[in-house]
């Protein structure tokens, strides 16, 4: 039984009780006669009675004089106490306490743990931990004491040692549900934090707790500014075991592997008790492909088994190990530890709902060998809405049941998913060749230094010259068009295709409308078709058949009919249209008909049935050399349309977020042989939730068949691979679904290119801000690393809202840059927010990305609201111009005019064994001594596609020496000899498998 009241409880109780103080000070070491004695002689519940009456002068006066009389009189020390915190001598008044304590051995528990107390409320933090922690080895039955212990360990940001005794309290006393959340959501803060932390005023961040600062700069991306404010804390220098584990995490989420290694070597054994030290040691292993990293990860799980980040960690060493058959249940466990953080969610959010969610709970924790805080969540929510259940009791009894068979109140086995753990002592001595460098010295996860010899643009210039060549193109985001508190799809836009659609040679323009209120909704204004007269754009759209009047999404263009000409694709929230290129400048829609109950009885999949499209992608993803559809949809909810709920003044109740509303599934439809689209389901339809907003198709994996992924807003992102039988969502497996942490990221759009020179594909996706780009490096084992921070691109991108994306090289010098269109969702300028956002170009260097002074005209010295970034040469000069649409803003066509650009030579492909546009044709530059990979994609990031070409930056190279071509079809073909500064048109062989010609 756990003390009905302790001395500090009685003390705590007449503080609350609102005694009025005035500041005094007292001398408690005056052993001298007190002078004006009272006329009368008064005891001590006078001097209470002066107390609340304000009269804290006699209060003192009574109260010395019968501490000098009876120096171990305990009431009276409490209420001296009172005086000492009324005058904020916190401090003095928890010394007072705990010499009290000596001689009241009885309440030497209670007075010591109030002197904790009043510790931490002076900022001498390190002296209440250790009062507590002397408390609770020697009084291990008072749960008051060891519950008063983890709050102030969860105050001052010690999660880990915290949740160490929530967990022994979960299994003998009832938690409240913040209690109980804090072990599901281990890493998190268990302060809040309204604005982002100051990390420049010391005294703010010892006052908030630093550890706390630390976990809330890392859960908001900001992984480098968490390992600077630690590593310029007395606390980290002081050499605190807990401040060097995290130390080593950050160094880890850093991607500094050789500081990594240096910490490695030689941290401070105590270091060992913390995940976080087997979380640093595990990514450390993991980068070095070596499988003491699933023991690393195991044990981060084994010590707190709410470790999402020991799961991912588990997921990709497992599959660097080739060891699969576990992985499905890591997997599995991955799901239950985002399903308990989504109930303990919803408890907090709806306490009406907490009693239909308790079994719930109680079920995944089961799930996951965590029995006592299954039974600790029952209990805590029955306690809350029926304090007199008989339940409860019943709860109880169970709790001691678990205690029998499992000391700690789980299932440790179960916790780290049946692995069989190996010998982590032998890791030691790993540890110690590091330090020794007896093995391959490590780097830090940064691309190979860059050639020397490339040649430098003078400058980045890049001109809007859609005025002046004809192009007029404003979107109407609705009717009337809506500038501030958006529904969903008001705030995302519309996308652009760059395409030959008549064959001339020239690229031509297909930009999205919208200006309707969908699904429904028909527009006044149509999508407009520019087409490319060389001096001039020319808009075309009702001569060319090309017109839609819905609300438009994203676009794209391929052959789908595989008859020379490119057709359109049409993403719209409501019906799709497929437009067929006729060959004579005009398109005309294929009419599709209800698929039959033999194709598929399930109705997300039918062509005609209205969905909330995203973007879109033409490509053969069967392996039959036949072009299919995919498309991404966002939600899957009639409530996304409805008006905003306002208040009586007319302000929103909530401003929608996809999360609001029921998650979409993506289609995919193949194309058979005689022009049908039949629908496929990528995985189970009850499992998969897509809020797909970016769309990549191509060979990412280097197989020869078609990948798809999907950047999800909110939701983990989708990496399919497969074929037609059996498609398998691998971006969990292999580490590119989730952000730092492993938590997902609000995603936006792909860029694909090998920036890292290993001649594999790797993935820039764009994020909400306070999230900052992902730079997922694809590995020779074809698992993903997120390099962001290694190449510097985390600062520039935290503070934006990216959309659309594309690698280029932009001046030709052989180097692979970004660009990035930005701008938010919602104005919040009322709260110091930015609304519109610059477009941020990055070129290459050997530390990283740069963000570049682009000059040209007024665009680059404004800030907008850019969505859609799709990459083509209209002008034919070599060099990569930019199409970009707004949310507001007219339609920009960049165009390069940077002067001193390298040399350059594209290539434009005709598939005969494979499909005709050759979507996943790798393509391998040798020159000078350099190897440069690109590969045929679509999609192309976020509602657009990009001119089906690509384009190779030589530098100062004139003559490329050999060129090697691998066709999707299984065709090899190998050029020699190519002279630069021109664009050639390859056609796959039919009759041979190997072609070596000049």
């Amino acid at each position: 039984m756990e003390p009905t009241m302790t001395a500090w409880l009685q003390f705590r109780c007449l503080l609350l009780a609102g005694l009025s103080c005035v500041v005094v000070s007292p001398n408690l070491g005056c052993t001298s006669k007190v002078q004006d004695k009272p006329a009368k002689t008064l005891n001590l519940p006078d001097a209470e009675s002066a107390l609340r009456s304000g009269n804290l002068d006699l209060a003192e006066k009574i109260t010395r004089q019968v501490l000098i009389q009876n120096p171990d009189r305990l009431d009276a020390t409490q209420l001296m106490a009172q005086i000492l915190v009324s005058q904020d001598d916190l401090a003095s008044a928890a010394e007072l306490l705990i010499r009290s304590g000596s001689s009241h051995p009885d309440e030497r528990p209670g007075l010591l743990a109030g002197a904790a107390d009043l510790f931490l409320q002076a900022g001498q933090t390190k002296r209440s931990i250790d009062l507590l922690q002397d408390l609770v080895q020697k009084h291990p039955s008072r749960l008051d004491i060891r519950r008063q212990l983890a709050g102030t360990l969860n105050e001052v940001g010690y999660r880990f040692d915290a949740n160490e005794h929530l967990r022994y309290l979960a299994a003998r006393t009832a938690l409240t549900p913040r209690e109980l959340t804090a072990l599901i959501n281990p890493f998190l803060t268990w302060r809040n934090f309204a604005d982002r932390p100051n990390t420049e005023d010391e005294q703010a961040i010892q006052k908030a707790g630093l550890f706390n600062v630390i976990a809330a700069l890392r859960a908001n991306g900001e992984a480098r500014a968490a390992l600077e404010v630690l590593q310029n804390s007395a606390t980290f220098k002081e050499g605190d075991p807990y401040a060097i584990a995290v130390h080593g995490w950050l160094l880890s989420l850093t991607q500094r592997y050789d500081q990594l290694a240096q910490w490695a070597a030689s941290a401070n054994p105590d270091c060992k008790r913390y995940p976080d030290y087997w979380l640093a040691v595990g990514n450390l292993m993991l980068h070095r492909k070596n499988e003491s990293a699933v023991d690393c990860f195991t044990e981060a799980l084994r010590r707190e088994p709410g470790s999402e980040e020991a799961v991912q960690g588990l997921i990709q060493s497992l599959s660097a190990s080739k060891r699969n058959r576990p992985v499905e249940i890591i997997q599995q466990r991955k799901k239950l530890i985002n399903e308990s953080a989504a109930i303990a969610r919803a408890i907090s959010s709806s306490p009406a709902r907490a009693l239909q969610l308790a079994p719930e709970m109680g079920r995944v924790m089961n799930d996951m060998g965590r029995y006592a805080e299954s039974l600790a969540w029952q209990e805590s929510i029955i306690a809350a809405v029926s304090p007199q259940s008989s339940k409860l009791n019943s709860i109880r009894q169970h709790k001691l049941a678990t205690l029998d068979k499992f000391s700690d109140g789980m299932n440790v086995d179960t916790i780290v998913c049946g692995l069989e753990q190996g010998d982590l002592t032998s890791l030691a001595s790993r540890l110690a060749d590091l330090r020794s460098g007896s093995q391959e010295p490590l780097t830090n996860g940064a691309p190979p230094r860059l050639a020397v010899d490339r040649p430098k643009a003078s400058k980045a210039v890049f001109t809007n010259v859609a005025p002046s060549l004809g192009v007029r193109h404003r979107l109407k985001n609705s009717d009337p068009p809506v500038q501030k508190e958006f529904r969903l799809h008001e705030a995302l836009a519309s996308g652009v295709a760059c395409l030959d659609f008549d064959r001339d040679g020239n690229v031509d323009l297909y930009l999205g409308q919208a200006g309707c209120v969908p699904p429904g909704g028909v527009s006044i204004v149509s999508n407009q078709m520019y087409r490319n007269q060389i001096d001039a754009f020319r808009q075309c759209t009702e001569a060319s058949g090309a017109s839609d009047f819905h609300y438009t999404n994203g676009v794209t263009a391929g052959d789908w009919n595989q008859d020379g000409f490119p057709d359109l694709l049409i993403g719209n929230i409501g019906v799709n249209r497929l437009m067929l290129n006729q060959g004579d400048g005009t398109f005309l829609e294929l009419k599709l008909d209800q698929p039959s109950k033999n194709i598929s009885d399930n109705e997300l999949l039918e062509w005609n049935r209205g969905m909330y499209t995203m973007s879109v992608g033409i490509a053969d993803l069967t392996g039959d050399s036949i072009p299919d559809i995919f498309e991404t949809t966002y939600v899957d909810d009639p409530h996304a349309y409805e008006p905003i709920p306002r208040r009586p003044n007319g302000k929103p109740v909530k401003l929608p977020g996809p999360k609001h509303f029921r998650a979409a599934q993506d289609r995919l439809f193949v194309t058979s042989s005689d022009g049908k689209l039949t629908p496929k389901s990528l995985g189970d339809p009850e499992s998969i939730a897509s809020t797909g907003m970016g769309l990549l198709v191509t060979d990412i994996d280097g197989d020869r068949d078609n990948d798809v992924f999907v950047a999800n807003d909110q939701n983990a992102n989708q990496y399919w691979r497969g074929s037609e039988a059996n498609w398998t969502d691998s971006a969990a497996l292999l580490g590119c679904a989730y952000g730092p942490g492993g938590r997902p990221y609000a995603c936006m759009g792909i860029a694909a290119a090998d920036f890292d020179r290993n001649g594999r594909l790797d993935l820039h996706i764009t994020n909400f801000s306070k999230e900052p780009s992902n730079v997922y490096l694809q590995t020779n084992e074809g698992a993903f690393q997120d390099a962001a921070l290694s190449l510097n691109l985390d600062k520039n991108t935290l503070p934006m809202v990216g959309f659309g994306t594309q690698a280029l090289d932009f001046d030709n010098n052989t180097t692979t840059d970004l660009i990035i269109g930005n701008g938010h969702i919602e104005d919040f300028r009322d709260q110091g927010q930015t609304f519109q956002m610059p477009t941020q170009l990055f070129t290459r260097s050997n530390n990283g990305y740069v963000q570049l002074e682009v000059a040209g005209d007024d665009y680059w010295s404004q800030n907008h609201l850019a969505r859609s970034v799709a990459k083509l040469d209209w002008n034919g000069d070599g060099r990569i111009d930019l199409a970009i649409t707004d949310l507001m803003e007219e339609f920009v066509l960049l165009e390069n005019r940077c002067e001193g650009a390298g040399n350059y030579l594209q290539l434009e492909f005709a598939g005969t064994k494979s499909e005709r546009d050759a979507i996943g044709t790798r393509v391998t530059l040798h020159v000078a001594n350099q190897n440069h990979v690109q590969v045929m994609q679509t999609g192309d990031g976020y509602l657009c596609k990009n001119e089906s070409c690509l384009n190779f930056g030589l530098g100062n190279a004139t003559t490329v020496a050999r060129i090697d071509i691998q066709w999707p079809s299984g065709t090899n073909e190998t050029l020699h000899n190519v002279a630069a500064n021109q664009r050639l048109l390859v056609i796959e062989e039919i009759t041979a498998n190997h072609s070596d010609s000049d």
